[in-house]
C-alpha cells in the first residue's frame, strides 16, 4: 500500500481548523449578547441558542472524526450549556405566552 501521509492527514487538519475557527466566534457571540442585553423574552434570542447547540453537535462529530478526546470532553460539557440556554429561553417563551411576569434578572 502506498503512503499518502499528507493527503490522508489533510481532512483531519481541515476539520480542526474549521472547528477552531467556529470556537473563535463563541466569545464574539457572548460579547454581542452582553452589549445588547434583552432581559425579557425576545424571539431573537433563539439566534443565540441555535449556534450553541450546533457547536456542541459539531464538537462531538469533530472529536470522533479526528480521535481527539479533549474535543469530545468539551462537547460533553458544552451540550449542557446549550441545553441550559434552550431551557431558559423555552421557559421565557412559555412565561411570555401565558402572560406570567418574567424575572427581569434573567441574563438571557
Amino acid at each position: 500500500a502506498k503512503n499518502f501521509g499528507l493527503i490522508s492527514a489533510t481532512p483531519d487538519v481541515a476539520l480542526l481548523v474549521l472547528w477552531a475557527a467556529a470556537m473563535v466566534w463563541l466569545p464574539a457571540l457572548l460579547g454581542f449578547e452582553l452589549m445588547r442585553p434583552r432581559l425579557d423574552y425576545d424571539i431573537r434570542r433563539w439566534a443565540t441558542a441555535f449556534p450553541l447547540g450546533m457547536f456542541a453537535s459539531c464538537s462531538f462529530a469533530v472529536g470522533g472524526a479526528v480521535d481527539a478526546p479533549g474535543i469530545t470532553r468539551f462537547a460533553r460539557i458544552w451540550v449542557w450549556v446549550a441545553f441550559a440556554v434552550w431551557l431558559v429561553l423555552y421557559a421565557l417563551l412559555v412565561s411570555d405566552g401565558l402572560g406570567l411576569p418574567i424575572c427581569s434578572a434573567a441574563v438571557l
